[in-house]
């Protein structure tokens, strides 16, 4: 599986890319809703779900 993370200057549109690309890969939703409300960095959420990862 591929999953694109498009950003040019835009936070916002990166954060809701990752979050995007988080919840395909499977990234539980308690783990979301943490990043969402600021209890953990979004890109560190991801980065730990895909060190996890196989495949």
């Amino acid at each position: 599986m591929v999953v694109w993370i498009r950003w040019r200057d835009d936070a916002t549109q990166l954060g809701q890319d990752l979050a995007q690309a988080a919840h395909i890969l499977g990234l539980s939703e308690a783990r979301l809703e943490a990043a969402r409300t600021g209890r953990v960095s979004l890109v560190d959420a991801v980065w730990e779900h895909l060190a996890t990862a196989r495949g």
